[in-house]
Order: C-alpha cells, then structure tokens, then sequence
C-alpha cells in the first residue's frame, strides 16, 4: 500500500506516509544543485543526499531525460500514465519482495500533471561503491561478490523483470561487501523469455565491460548461470 499527500504543490507516494516536516526538508533539497556521479560506468543519474528526521540519511534521485530532448526541455515529463518516479519506487519494492538486494524505496515525489518533474528518495547505502570502480580498486572483493550478483540477475530473468541498464556500473557494493542493484528506471516487468531476457543481460553486461576497459573476471560474471 501506497499513501499519497499534498505538499505545496507536490505530490508524495510513500509506504506509511510520511511528516509534513520531512516534505519540507525534501523539497528544500529538490532545489539544491543535483551531483553527478563520478568514476567509471556511473551513467546519468544525478543525486543529492539529505538528512531525514526520524528516517536518516537519504538519496535523492532527480529524473533528467537523455537524447536529443534533453536540449530542449532537461527535467520535465508528459503526464501521460505512471510518473517516472513512482514507477521506479514500485519496482524496488517489487523486486524486494523477491530477494533482490536494492535500495529500500522511502518515497517518490512529483510537481505538475500535464508536464511534469519527479524525484525518487531511497535510503543511502553506507559506504556504496561502484563494482565496475572496486574491479580495479579492490578486485578481490569484487571478484568474490560476482556469484552473489549473477545469482540475482538469474532471479530477475527467472522472474521476467528487465532491468534495462543493468551494467557493473549499477551494481553497487556497501561497507558490508553486500551486492545492490540500483537505477531501475524504465525496468519491465512481464518478459516472458527467461533464457532469452538471461542473454540480453549478459550481452549488455560484456559490453559494457568491453567499452570501459572492465577486467576479464567481471566481463564473465554471468557465464553458466543462464537459467536450464
């Protein structure tokens, strides 16, 4: 269950709703400048982090759009169907359910109907770090959390979701050694096709490791975990 409230002019979706001081606190942090991501394979996903009362640190993620749009109008949406955030913040908690390590989803916020702009708040993962930066930082951490991470690939094709961007870069590792998915924008959630949804991720995977240099042991990770 989802509980939706008002705010000045935003909307929030949260599991158990959530104090008017904590919206407030969000929205200041909504116009804070968003940073990008820095390293290797961190793609375009811009976040700020805020200090939330009686939940702790957060992350939030601003909805920017990509191609050739982006010249012309960066950060807002058509409102036609789901808001980009809220269907993010419904696929975490989907993919939860079924044993997936991914940030937990606090909230999704949206200003506007017809046009639109969108967050996503998820509680922070302490010490998060990119698996394709650890590759190369310390591999053999990285080379021993590769099992637990194909594992969770096999289940979400086995499950039919498709997570479109899924690359090491989007794999983060916390302070615990611990395998997170993240950047679940745009993911589908009735592919039938398991084998056939296994090879598109290990073909994204490759290539991805092809173009950024990533070592041989991560460019293989899903080798012979192709679901029977």
């Amino acid at each position: 269950m989802t509980v939706v409230q008002k705010h000045r002019s935003f909307r929030f979706g949260s599991p158990e709703g959530l104090l008017s001081s904590q919206m407030a606190e969000l929205i200041r942090s909504f116009h804070a400048p968003a940073k990008k991501a820095e390293g290797r394979l961190t793609g375009r996903v811009q976040v700020q982090t805020c200090q939330l009362e009686r939940i702790g640190p957060v992350m939030i993620k601003t909805y920017f759009r990509g191609g050739l749009l982006r010249h012309i109008n960066k950060r807002t949406y058509l409102g036609l169907g789901r808001a980009r955030s809220r269907a993010e913040f419904e696929m975490l908690q989907r993919v939860r359910q079924i044993g997936i390590n991914a940030p937990e989803p606090v909230a999704y916020a949206v200003q506007g109907r017809l046009l639109y702009r969108a967050w996503l708040i998820t509680k922070q993962i302490p010490g998060a770090v990119p698996l394709s930066e650890l590759s190369f930082t310390d591999p053999a951490t990285a080379q021993s959390v590769l099992p637990s991470v194909a594992e969770q690939i096999r289940i979400l094709a086995c499950r039919g979701i498709h997570h479109v961007d899924l690359h090491p870069g989007n794999v983060l590792l916390d302070a615990r050694g611990r395998a997170f998915f993240i950047d679940f924008d745009r993911a589908r959630g009735r592919v039938r096709s398991q084998r056939r949804l296994f090879r598109r991720y290990a073909q994204r995977w490759k290539r991805a490791a092809d173009k950024y240099g990533l070592p041989g042991f991560v460019r293989e990770a899903l080798s012979g975990h192709d679901p029977g």
